[in-house]
């Protein structure tokens, strides 16, 4: 796998650009599957989402 390193992508644009696939995702697999795919990566990836948002306020 190469090594790229992308020095202007900013949490935010990262997950506003997957959010904009998700929402693509579900109209081609349906909304429901769609809407189960996001819940879950929610619960999963909700406590990265806070540590990574503590570290940056220093909380």
């Amino acid at each position: 796998m190469s090594k790229t390193t992308f020095p202007n992508l900013s949490p935010v644009f990262f997950l506003q650009t997957f959010v904009l696939e998700l929402m693509h995702a579900s109209e081609q697999q349906g909304q429901q599957h769609c809407e189960q795919l996001i819940e879950h990566i929610a619960r999963t990836a909700g406590c990265f989402f806070e540590e990574t948002f503590r570290d940056a306020k220093n909380i």
